[in-house]
């Protein structure tokens, strides 16, 4: 206790007259750099505690992600770092809060489709933690709850007008996409790619988080984004087709059968790559894209044998592309 206590009595000198200072450096004022260093701290320490009181939950939760979803985190990371840049400022510090609170609501949106998909998973992804037995309903809400509660305290802490209402348009979608059963509708994936692509703005509002709008640059970008996920967002489908068929969740391949189905999504991930090259306006980068293209169908139409791993990977390598070919 005496440590803690001497910790923050000298955390001021710590942050402001060491190498920490730099990289800590920010645009806000000291009062959020202060309150986001010490809830990192709170969740820290809330995620060790968690750890040590039940592991086996702890790993289930944290530590057994499909590979699929390290790639997302990755794209994403990009994704909040092209709206970032656009920003003319680049804070690593605005950065975290900003990529942070966005990885909070992805977990928020996963806890919330988990705990209304519980029957499509036991069938289609039956390691996933609530289908799996390891959490219960009652710690399903919980943990919603709180991972509420630390968006909530993020959406504060950044104290952005943009981000608190991009914050609370997003949580109305997933309550729902997953709640509300819209899941179930054709097209519903549309609320997901929406949802995804506002990581564009929380890179760029975060580091202009007293602006009011973003400039063109930065919403062409966002729709490129939207349009990409809203093409792109099927292939998710593969790998639930059993489940969702059993209950009855409409999408290409549910209403048009597999085989017809894949075709229908091949031909949707192509067009994801043509389009997002399309909308940013570059020919060079629109000539690659189609390499991209083509192998994002191929991953789709031999999905059996290559699994879903290929078309994240393709994605990433896309988007890190894209990234490459607009430094300046």
């Amino acid at each position: 206790a005496y440590l803690v206590l001497a910790f923050f009595a000298i955390q001021a000198k710590i942050l402001e007259d060491t190498w920490v200072s730099d990289f800590f450096a920010s645009n806000l004022s000291l009062v959020p750099v202060y309150a986001a260093f010490n809830f990192a701290l709170l969740i820290l320490a809330g995620a060790f505690l968690f750890y040590k009181i039940s592991p086996e939950k702890s790993r289930a939760l944290f530590f057994q992600l499909r590979p699929e979803r390290l790639f997302s985190f990755l794209i994403f990371g990009i994704l909040c770092f092209l709206g970032a840049r656009e920003s003319n400022l680049f804070y690593f510090y605005n950065f975290l809060l900003g990529f942070g609170l966005f990885c909070f609501f992805l977990f928020y949106a996963a806890l919330s489709n988990d705990a209304a998909d519980l029957a499509i998973d036991k069938i289609s992804n039956p390691e996933r933690p609530y289908a799996k037995g390891i959490l219960t309903a009652k710690e399903m809400k919980i943990l919603q709850g709180m991972i509420l509660g630390i968006i909530i305290i993020l959406v504060l802490i950044i104290d952005s007008m943009p981000i608190l209402i991009l914050t609370a348009i997003n949580v109305s979608l997933s309550i729902s996409y997953s709640v509300f059963r819209v899941r179930k509708f054709l097209f519903s994936h549309l609320i997901a790619a929406l949802g995804e692509s506002t990581v564009i703005l929380y890179g760029y509002f975060s580091q202009a988080a007293t602006a009011s709008s973003a400039p063109v640059e930065v919403w062409i970008l966002f729709f490129a984004v939207f349009v990409f996920f809203a093409f792109f967002l099927p292939v998710k489908d593969l790998k639930d087709f059993a489940g969702d068929k059993k209950e009855g969740v409409r999408n290409f391949l549910t209403i048009f059968g597999w085989q017809r189905g894949k075709t229908l999504t091949a031909i949707s991930v192509f067009l994801a790559y043509s389009f997002f090259a399309f909308i940013i306006g570059s020919p060079l980068f629109f000539a690659l894209s189609i390499i991209f293209a083509g192998l994002g169908a191929y991953f789709v139409v031999y999905y059996e044998r290559i699994g879903e791993r290929a078309s994240y990977i393709n994605f990433l390598a896309f988007i890190i592309l894209y990234l490459l070919t607009t430094i300046r």
